[in-house]
């Protein structure tokens, strides 16, 4: 008996403190950063006080500077989507979604899995060229 209850003590235990620490990893990735700028399951996503027409032309301008080949743009006042490749043929999408007149929500992937600090530099790059304070 003593043995049963000293095994589900413990097996809580140990699983409190994996889904404790879980959330952590997550939560350090956005304040890395920023408030409103999170990273999650190899995606960054954000939401600039821009239209969508001029997060796309941000991000257009970011990836030309970073020197990643444009492959395909559609954009309109609601939506835009941006597909991209780096020099070693990795994949950078960037997805631009209206959720109010200048208030647009971001997805920047690159990669499969997801580049965090490629991520990052994007999106600092994106809301530098749209003059936005983090």
């Amino acid at each position: 008996m003593e043995s049963t209850v000293f095994r589900v003590l413990a097996t809580a235990l140990l699983l409190g403190g994996l889904a404790v620490t879980s959330g952590c990893a997550a939560m350090v990735a956005a304040g890395a950063v920023g408030t409103g700028v999170y990273w999650h399951r190899g995606e960054l996503t954000a939401t600039y006080n821009a239209s969508v027409p001029d997060v796309i032309s941000a991000a257009e301008a970011s990836l030309d500077e970073m020197n990643i080949t444009l492959v395909s743009k559609e954009s309109d006042e609601y939506e835009g989507r941006i597909v991209g490749r780096t020099a070693g043929d990795t994949r950078v999408r960037i997805s631009a979604d209206r959720k109010a007149e200048r208030v647009t929500d971001v997805a920047i992937r690159i990669g499969t899995f997801g580049d965090q600090d490629r991520s990052v530099d994007l999106h600092n790059r994106i809301r530098e060229r749209l003059g936005l304070q983090e």
